[in-house]
Parts: structure tokens; C-alpha cells; sequence
């Protein structure tokens, strides 16, 4: 009759069970005892590539045994070449190709839609100063309507004071007298009309 009570001895029976269904941790199998899951390249056999019967052992020969060209893949050759671009014109379309490439010291240039590489052009435009009489950033128009605009902002009887002994009508019109500038660094102007 079995034993109804726990003892080291039912215990040790126990895990020797356990332990026999189990492989151990530290096991090995052979390469050809494997038949699914992923094994170390260097642990396959050499598998030759075969064509009706004709095998190989590299890719090389493999390739020259399968028939296998870059012709008949539709690669090109290794020492195939590509053109070069062609530029178009008023009256000719381009074609597609490899850009030319730049010359030397020539890292300020853009390639052109003629197939050149060319310095952009310099459109940097500058204009004089617009006067009431004469057109420069804006018309002299423009500016004789501005100018009245900020004569606007100073009354008759505004005073102003500027860092140039220039009088304000040459900037603003109307018409300011200077004053005396006793204690303050810079010109007083007033406007009398």
C-alpha cells in the first residue's frame, strides 16, 4: 500500500520523474537531428546549388552553372558606362543622365537647365534715397505723401530735438526755426508752420 504521507524519500521519487521527462539544461544535438528552428552557418552542411543535376559549392561557380549573366537578368555589364546629361535649349528638349561634374573652385555654382554649371546671377538691386523731388526706394509722389504724414504727427508749435543740425524741413517739411539748446545735447527745432 502506497504511502499517504510526504517523506524525502516520495520527494526524491518525485523529482527524479520530473527530472527524466526533461532534457538538460546543458545539452547538444546534431546538426542533422535538427529539423526546424535556426542554426549557426557554420554549423550547416555544405548544401550544393544544382541546375538538372550540375552543382556548386560557391556562388561563382553556381552562377556560371545556372547560366545566370547580367545580359540574361537584364543587369548591365560591371564596366558599363551612363551618360552624361544634355542640357537643353530655346529649341531642343534635354535628356536624362548623370550630371556632369563641376570643375574645381567651382562650389558656387548651380547646373543650368543647358547642362552648365554657372555663378547665379547677381540680382541684388540697389536703390538711392527717394526725396520729395527726386524717385529713389519709393517715387518722390510717395514720399511727398509719407513726409506730410509725419509732418501731421508735429503740430504747429511742436518742438523736437535731433543729434545733426539739419533742419526737419528737409525730412519732414513745413517750416522750424532752431532755439537755444541750453542743457540738452543735441538741436531744438519748432515747428512755426
Amino acid at each position: 500500500m502506497a504511502s499517504k504521507y510526504v517523506t524525502i524519500s516520495n520527494i526524491q521519487h518525485l523529482v527524479a520523474k520530473i527530472k527524466a521527462g526533461f532534457a538538460a539544461i546543458g545539452h547538444k544535438h546534431a546538426a542533422g537531428d535538427i529539423t526546424s528552428g535556426t542554426l549557426a552557418t557554420d554549423r550547416l552542411p555544405t548544401m550544393p546549388i544544382a541546375k538538372g543535376g550540375t552543382g556548386a559549392t560557391d556562388a561563382s561557380t553556381a552562377r556560371a552553372n545556372l547560366g545566370i549573366t547580367p545580359a540574361n537578368i537584364g543587369a548591365a555589364t560591371a564596366n558599363h558606362t551612363h551618360a552624361t546629361m544634355k542640357g537643353s535649349t530655346a529649341t531642343t528638349a534635354g535628356s536624362a543622365g548623370l550630371a556632369p561634374a563641376p570643375a574645381a573652385g567651382a562650389s558656387n555654382r548651380y547646373l543650368r537647365s543647358d547642362g552648365t554649371w554657372q555663378v547665379p546671377p547677381d540680382t541684388n538691386t540697389t536703390y538711392g534715397t527717394a526725396t520729395q523731388s527726386a524717385n529713389g526706394l519709393m517715387s518722390a509722389a510717395d514720399k511727398k505723401k509719407l513726409d506730410t504724414v509725419q509732418l501731421a504727427s508735429w503740430p504747429i508749435g511742436a518742438i523736437m530735438m535731433t543729434t545733426t543740425n539739419t533742419n526737419p524741413t528737409t525730412s519732414l517739411g513745413g517750416t522750424w526755426k532752431q532755439l537755444e539748446a541750453t542743457g540738452f545735447t543735441g538741436y531744438l527745432w519748432q515747428r512755426t508752420a
